[in-house]
């Protein structure tokens, strides 16, 4: 994946609580410039989300104008996403691109809700392209299980719910990063053998490692309080279906970041249109497990 373009960004995808902000930091381990204008830390993420202010403000922006929220689960209307690329909100969103990129030759990008509007933001990081910036995606990968179990934790949000919210989050992220150089990385294999995964970063993104960047990484910003949630829930049986589907993708997401499934391969792609298909297909969510902000227990969104 190495590319010799004179600027770089790397977006990192991936659903919430599924270890994007590590992977974001790691990259940052690896010499990518994460930009000034971070979020501050919270207490569900103490060491950092390490997300764009603008980025963030901008994203949920628009899901508010589509009368959206972060876990919210009806369909993206992608169409319009698209048209709204064309508007002034497009063109705002492309100055904060421009101006991230500013902070160094190579740029990293994370906000989970990137993974659902990537309708929106693929045709900016067309623009980016090409002006000569060359744009690739790190997939977060983590069990849906434990991302439902942190967010149990964090702001009481249904099993059942968590697990929609996992399965569009990463059918967003495979499908609006198709075409663009990807490597997917899991979060626990990162917490395990953080010197092994941020070799195979590297390796995968072409970025240089140095010793005493990694060991920081892994002695001093890693540590075991960062597996949130990773107890396995059987809560909420009554949407099994879900469940089926989540494992499934998970298990290939799993095989490609151990690299033994390429997600440009034609089965990969095969793979994704089946998944499409079969969330289409789920029964709506029944009303007593959806997850409203009248349930929110925290101010970490």
């Amino acid at each position: 994946m190495a590319n010799d373009a004179a600027r770089r960004l790397i977006l990192v995808l991936g659903m919430h609580r599924s270890g994007t902000s590590v992977i974001t930091r790691a990259l940052g381990a690896l010499g990518a410039a994460l930009g000034p204008r971070l979020l501050p830390a919270l207490p569900c993420n103490p060491r950092g989300i390490f997300e764009d202010r603008r980025i963030t403000t901008a994203n949920n922006a628009l899901l508010a104008a589509m009368g959206m929220r972060w876990y919210s689960l009806q369909p993206m209307p992608v169409a319009a996403l698209r048209q709204t690329a064309l508007s002034e909100s497009g063109a705002e969103a492309l100055t904060f691109l421009l101006e991230l990129l500013e902070s160094g030759p190579v740029c990293g990008l994370k906000d989970p809700r990137l993974c659902r509007l990537m309708a929106f933001w693929r045709p900016l990081l067309g623009n980016l392209s090409r002006g000569g910036v060359a744009v690739s995606c790190v997939l977060s990968v983590r069990h849906p299980d434990a991302v439902a179990a942190s967010l149990k934790t964090r702001d009481g949000m249904s099993r059942a719910h968590a697990l929609r919210l996992w399965i569009q989050h990463e059918l967003g992220a495979l499908a609006g990063s198709a075409g663009l150089p990807r490597v997917a990385v899991s979060y626990d294999a990162v917490l395990e053998q953080p010197e092994k995964e941020l070799r195979r970063l590297s390796e995968r993104l072409g970025l240089p490692v140095e010793d005493a960047a990694l060991r920081a990484f892994a002695d001093d910003f890693l540590d075991k309080d960062l597996r949130h949630g990773s107890a396995v829930t059987n809560e909420d049986e009554d949407d099994a279906g879900a469940f089926e589907l989540a494992q499934e993708m998970y298990e290939c997401l799993l095989a490609a970041a151990a690299d033994d499934m390429d997600l440009e391969s034609a089965e990969a792609t095969r793979l994704l249109g089946q998944w499409l298909e079969a969330e289409r297909a789920l029964p709506p969510l029944p009303a007593h497990l959806i997850y409203s902000i009248a349930d929110v227990k925290t101010k970490c969104q």
